[in-house]
């Protein structure tokens, strides 16, 4: 009877917070950037940063960041996690983590499940803006009124290694409902 019990907790049985829409990056500056996604399950989640300098994250501890709101750290569905204190021009490594919540009717506390990788990315990259750079390279879009074929359409060839950063300059939706 014990294994029986057992097997209905096998690590597959376990939610994952997996990301459901995004990540994308927004309000990139020198020493900062927010990170925003919506993940498949209400979960607690963090950002986890590291240097691009070749390292593998699990060399040493990496600074997390949370999203918080009035001084609290929380849980959702969407998400928005403002990195700070980092460096201008420097690149950047970050990946998603989270712990789907699987109770939180409790006064005294909420159950969360495992904390798994989130992010279906192994690791994005990101690099801070640098004020005294040469130049700035950008490419930009604009009133793709959620026809994913012509967004597609239109980055399908561009060579981001040519590039700074994206602008989205508006109009991604026609109408919200």
């Amino acid at each position: 009877i014990a294994a029986l019990s057992l097997s209905a907790f096998s690590a597959s049985a376990v939610s994952k917070p997996d990301v459901k829409y995004g990540p994308w990056v927004q309000n990139v500056t020198e020493t900062g950037f927010t990170v925003m996604w919506k993940s498949t399950l209400k979960n607690f989640s963090y950002v986890e940063i590291a240097p691009d300098d070749g390292t593998p994250f699990e060399t040493c501890d990496r600074q997390r960041f949370y999203m918080v709101v009035d001084g609290r750290r929380i849980a959702d569905t969407f998400h928005k996690v403002h990195i700070t204190g980092l460096e201008p021009g420097k690149a950047y490594r970050y990946r998603i983590y989270g712990k789907v919540v699987e109770n939180d009717d409790s006064a005294y506390g909420t159950d969360y499940g495992p904390e798994r990788r989130a992010s279906a990315k192994e690791e994005a990259m990101i690099k801070t803006l640098d004020r005294n750079a040469d130049k700035c390279r950008f490419f930009m879009l604009c009133d793709i009124h959620a026809k994913d074929k012509h967004y597609k359409a239109l980055t399908k060839d561009v060579d981001k290694s040519k590039f700074d950063f994206m602008l989205m300059n508006g109009d991604m939706v026609t109408q919200i409902t």
